[in-house]
């Protein structure tokens, strides 16, 4: 059965006061699909597969000068996404609710000093449920995830920016917090270039396919380091970028008699380093603009159910974007 999709959304900007803006966003999606696929454990045979899929998403926020130099930014999300899914005789249906809240406040204390701190509140309910002819095998998780941050960017002179920051998160269902220091620096070449660098260390949840079967894990840990290159002038970009991520605390499990996760744990580890080229140019030929991209990345990882250290299997050592891009005046076209 072809994939169909049935979807609406709704939105409207309204601005309030002098400087305020209230921003709302809802959109509302239903779609399904039917494949019938080689059954790969019994050549020969086929595997019938029906995704049934409704989501809804509700966003909207506010951004305005409650005083001079202060500007506070207020966000709320809410996300509703449900999969009813059919392997043959085997059913199962996904759902995932949550919300997220955020405050922040912005600073100007001076010409060359801006502080940013906020607060933001993630609410996650995740639960998995197998209908069966008898009784019904339901797993499920809450998680509610406090955090804090603060930032400051600090201008030693009209060439030279420096921005830093710190970030506080707790997690309730793993019961474990975390701290992540970041920098970074800018510093213009002239009116066409600038070189910039930053480091930091950045957090995130196991899967929910672990959470549903243990709280006993910790966050995931990626350190990441890069070094950037930007020119542009005269309608021609160049970037560069040069990366090098450690990874940390990642997850591992094992597979028991029963086809069940057993042994999670976070002694997963891994890294990746690798060079982003992009060139772009609007100037050369009238009425045309191309853009040239590669990007070249070494990683591995040992993690989920590795027995050694390997590239993973969405990394790709190499890519080659082209794109060309013209408008044919006459036909108002392109």
């Amino acid at each position: 059965k072809e994939p169909q999709s049935l979807a609406g959304d709704l939105s409207f900007r309204l601005k309030t006061g002098k400087s305020g803006l209230l921003k709302f966003y809802s959109t509302i999606n239903r779609s399904k699909l039917t494949t019938i696929e080689e059954n790969l454990n019994q050549p020969g045979t086929t595997v019938t597969y029906n995704l049934l899929n409704d989501n809804y998403f509700i966003n909207t926020s506010w951004i305005g000068e409650i005083q001079k130099d202060w500007i506070q930014s207020t966000g709320f999300s809410y996300t509703n996404n449900m999969d009813r899914v059919s392997i043959d005789s085997m059913k199962l249906t996904e759902a995932l609710q949550g919300t997220h809240t955020k405050l922040s406040l912005k600073h100007r204390i001076s010409d060359r000093i801006k502080i940013l701190a906020g607060t933001e509140w993630y609410y996650k309910s995740y639960g998995m449920l197998f209908p069966g002819a008898e009784t019904n095998n339901q797993i499920s998780y809450v998680n509610n995830t406090l955090t804090g941050f603060m930032e400051s960017e600090l201008y030693a002179s009209s060439r030279f920016i420096t921005r830093v920051g710190l970030r506080f998160e707790y997690s309730e269902y793993l019961k474990r917090s975390s701290l992540a220091p970041r920098i970074s620096t800018a510093y213009k070449l002239g009116q066409t270039g600038q070189v910039s660098m930053a480091y930091g260390w950045f957090f995130q949840d196991p899967d929910d396919e672990f959470l549903l079967h243990t709280p006993e894990l910790e966050f995931e840990r990626a350190d990441h380091i890069t070094l950037n290159y930007l020119y542009n002038k005269d309608q021609r970009m160049l970037r560069t970028e040069l990366y090098f991520k450690n990874y940390k605390n990642l997850v591992k499990y094992a597979w028991s008699g029963e086809q069940d996760y057993s042994f999670i744990n976070n002694t997963g580890d891994g890294y990746a380093y690798g060079l982003d080229l992009f060139w772009r140019d609007k100037k050369s030929i009238k009425n045309g603009e191309y853009w040239i991209s590669y990007s070249y990345i070494e990683s591995l990882r040992n993690y989920l159910d590795y027995p050694e250290h390997a590239i993973p299997n969405f990394s790709s050592k190499h890519n080659l974007s082209l794109v060309y891009k013209h408008w044919i005046e006459g036909l108002r076209s392109m």
